[in-house]
């Protein structure tokens, strides 16, 4: 793994949910019966287990201005593998299994849970990869060919504003200051959302990744205080179909992040996530 001892870091970051997620090559032989095995496989690491709907593929693409998808209504057949969820005990982390999804999340799920940082989801990551992997060859079921990685981080940041939401220009260094005439100073609600292509600093500008930020406000389940939920994600394809290319993008990924939101966020909430770089 890089020195990552150059990027902003914070005493008190506001993170309240970290995703290292890999899209594959569908697994056609992959199917329920296996489920059992796999869970098995795992050691009584993750002993909660789940099923939610699957994910549909997602891919980033450079060929062309980005388009936005309209909205539709399909009718699909069942499917035949939803995706599962195995959770530890503590309920904080998280892996969720799909015929083309590997994905490892951290969850602060309780006052007092303590984010572990990116260096230990990563090995997390690596080890499900493992895991993972050497189920599929056991019984035969194919191997994970990576298409497509995404790192995304949700950050809830407690707008101090009585029943409403304070000025988000407090917070975000996008905003400009609230307007205070005719008392135009509360916000009942606030939505912002952008895209920025991510470069290669070394592949003369080669297109990497796409970078999605969004703000929204709302209230945090676990204080019942208002709350901006600040979201980062970076999607892309790994520079090899193997461990090592997903892990050298989740690096690349982090590091974009990591910095975008310094950047994007002000001194004075610096100050009190306590950065230290």
């Amino acid at each position: 793994m890089p020195d990552l001892s150059a990027l902003p870091s914070f005493g008190r970051p506001p993170v309240g949910e970290v995703v290292l997620a890999l899209q594959f090559q569908q697994l056609d032989q992959f199917d329920l019966r296996h489920v059992g095995a796999l869970v098995e496989r795992f050691g009584g690491k993750y002993p909660n287990f789940q099923t939610q709907a699957p994910l549909s593929p997602v891919v980033e693409r450079f060929d062309g201005p980005r388009a936005v998808q309209p909205i539709s209504i399909e009718m699909m057949e069942p499917p035949h593998f939803s995706r599962i969820w195995l959770g530890d005990a503590s309920g904080n982390e998280l892996v969720q299994i799909q015929r083309d999804r590997l994905m490892h999340n951290w969850r602060h799920t309780a006052i007092g849970s303590e984010y572990p940082r990116y260096p230990r989801l990563r090995k997390e990551f690596a080890s499900d990869w493992a895991v993972m992997d050497s189920f599929l060859r056991d019984h035969r079921l194919g191997e994970l060919l990576p298409t497509q990685c995404e790192v995304v981080y949700v950050n809830l940041i407690e707008a101090d504003g009585g029943l409403l939401h304070a000025d988000p220009s407090r917070y975000f260094s996008f905003f400009a200051p609230a307007v205070h005439a005719q008392g135009l100073s509360e916000f009942e609600a606030v939505s912002f959302s952008m895209t920025s292509v991510a470069k290669s600093a070394t592949d003369q500008g080669a297109h990497i990744g796409r970078l999605f930020v969004e703000v929204s406000s709302g209230v945090n389940p676990a204080t019942r205080l208002p709350t901006y939920q600040f979201s980062l994600t970076l999607r892309g394809a790994p520079p090899t179909r193997d461990l090592e290319g997903v892990l050298s993008f989740f690096d690349f990924a982090r590091t974009r992040i990591v910095c975008a939101f310094a950047e994007l966020t002000t001194p004075q909430m610096h100050e009190i996530w306590e950065k230290q770089v």
